[in-house]
């Protein structure tokens, strides 16, 4: 069986989603870029709408 190379991932925007999934192609050891149109980060941006299940996610994310 042959091993492939692992997949190139490109990641639009760096909102909420693209970080926790960089977190995670991260932890995987997957190459991934990050591309952001905006030139400076918004302090609360949507992450404020999004408040219940950005913290649920980032509970699953913490590293024992």
């Amino acid at each position: 069986m042959t091993e492939h190379p692992p997949p190139k991932v490109i990641i639009a925007g760096a909102g909420l989603g693209g970080l926790f999934l960089a977190i995670l192609l991260e932890r995987a050891r997957i190459p991934y870029h990050i591309y952001e149109r905006a030139a400076v980060a918004k302090p609360l941006g949507k992450s404020r709408y999004h408040q219940p299940l950005c913290t649920h996610l980032a509970e699953q994310l913490q590293t024992d």
